[in-house]
This record gives structure tokens, C-alpha cells and sequence, in this order.
């Protein structure tokens, strides 16, 4: 997989919420460690049971250390925090496509669900991205059986593609 080839990161504001790219941590500093218990917390295994399998059985921080790692290395990694607290909440997950578009995945923690956050976030990061003008199209898989997520994702613009493989969904939005 590749990673982003742009130097740009990504840094946005939504009402409640602050969204910042993650770089790996290179010492073992409080910051890190903060980052590392925080992906651990997060990573349960009810919000990561419809994702792919090196999501799961992150439980302690050298494994949310080889975790990150991953999804730096693949992807632009997006910390979702609370603005008021600075608690990180959950994960964006952005991938270019040689098409100019890019994959795009997200996740929160249990405690943040059915309050509105995911789609706060998603709205930001779509309003933002339009503007930077860096992408021309978000793609999104979600499994059969996260309806919510799929409804969130129609919700704020996504379209469903006509395509459905091995139980996921795909959706694709369109930035102008």
C-alpha cells in the first residue's frame, strides 16, 4: 500500500471536535504513551468486529505501537479528539487511489457512539477536503451489518455503488 504522497497534512476544526494526522511517535514520551493507551481503549472488540483482523487484539501498547505503525505507513491517520477535553475519540483513516480519489475509513470508541460525533467529523473532513481541492473522490466499505454506518454515510452524501463484495458495501462521494 501507499502512503499519502502529499506533504500536506491534514488539521480541522469541527463545533465539538478537533481532527489532527498522526505521525508515529519516535521516543516513548508521555504524548506517545498517551496515544498508544488511547488506540488500545479504543480498539475493543465490538468496535472492531466488522474490520480487518489487524484491528483486532490490540491490548496492550507495544501492540497499538505495531498497529499504528500500520496505519501510518499505509494511510493518513487522523486522531479525532474531543475539543473541550483533548481526549482522543477515535481514527479517520485515509488512503490515496492512483485515480486522484482516495479510501476512506473511520472509527470511534464505544463510549462516543449514537451522539452525533461520526457524522460531525465525516461532514468536516468532506467540507474540508473540498476546499484543499486534494481529492476528487472518497471511497468507503461498510460490512453488511453495520447498518448505521451505512446509513451515516448516506446521510451526509455517500452514494451506494452497485458493486458488493463478500458482504461489504461500497459508497463513493464526490467532491466538487
Amino acid at each position: 500500500m501507499k502512503r499519502p504522497t502529499s506533504p500536506l497534512s491534514l488539521a480541522f476544526n469541527t463545533p465539538r471536535l478537533t481532527m489532527l494526522t498522526v505521525a508515529p511517535p519516535l521516543v516513548d514520551d508521555p504524548p506517545a504513551q498517551t496515544l498508544l493507551n488511547a488506540i488500545v481503549k479504543i480498539l475493543t472488540p465490538t468496535v472492531t468486529a466488522s474490520l480487518p483482523p489487524y484491528f483486532s487484539n490490540v491490548h496492550s501498547s507495544s501492540q497499538a505501537k505495531i498497529w499504528l505503525d500500520k496505519m501510518t505507513s499505509d494511510s493518513e491517520l487522523l486522531a479525532i479528539t474531543a475539543q473541550d477535553s483533548h481526549t482522543i475519540m477515535g481514527f479517520i483513516f485515509i488512503h490515496e487511489s492512483d485515480n486522484g480519489g482516495a479510501n476512506l475509513g473511520y472509527l470511534l470508541g464505544e463510549e462516543y457512539w449514537q451522539q452525533g460525533f461520526a457524522k460531525e467529523c465525516l461532514s468536516g473532513l468532506l467540507t474540508y477536503c473540498q476546499t484543499l481541492k486534494r481529492y476528487r473522490t472518497f471511497s468507503a466499505g461498510v460490512d453488511k451489518n453495520n447498518i448505521a454506518s451505512a446509513n451515516l454515510l448516506t446521510k451526509i452524501g455517500f452514494k451506494p455503488d452497485n458493486k458488493n463484495n463478500a458482504g461489504v458495501t461500497f459508497f463513493s462521494f464526490h467532491l466538487s
